[in-house]
């Protein structure tokens, strides 16, 4: 009996650890998406800008707690879908607005996770469907400087 209890308490604390990023990696990846959050909000205008765009979110994909991670590879991929769009093709302007649709519930995640965790907001995020609240109490716009 007390080697199933040691053994549950061990699964647990396991369990418990696993849930948890632990602060530095959560504040790193907020650091970074703070110093980079003029650059997240501003959409490509030019071909040339799309790379670095693209780039910059593979970066920050690096850093990305376990919290969060499956939801910035989803964005990620939303991001390089909408990278090759050819706006002569309609395949391929289909496939990008498909793979945004499929990919709204993550840009939601995103969303939140940055407004609670960073404080950083990269504004509202377009759904189909509702989502949920989106801006807690408190949390201060991405282009704010205080």
């Amino acid at each position: 009996m007390i080697a199933s209890v040691a053994a549950l308490a061990a699964v647990a604390g396991l369990l418990v650890g696993c849930g948890d990023d632990g602060p530095t990696s959560t504040a790193k990846f907020c650091g970074e998406v703070q110093e980079h959050s003029q650059a997240l909000l501003t959409a490509p205008a030019t071909l040339e800008e799309i790379g670095p765009y693209v780039e910059l979110y593979r970066r920050l994909e690096l850093d990305a707690p376990l919290a969060i991670q499956p939801h910035w590879e989803a964005l990620l991929l939303s991001i390089e879908t909408a990278s090759t769009v050819d706006p002569a093709d309609p395949a391929s302007v289909q496939r990008s607005v498909a793979r945004a649709y499929q990919t709204e519930e993550s840009a939601v995640a995103v969303h939140d996770f940055l407004l609670a965790n960073c404080n950083v907001d990269l504004g509202p995020v377009a759904t189909i469907v509702s989502h949920g609240p989106v801006a807690p109490a408190g949390t201060v716009p991405a282009t704010s400087t205080g």
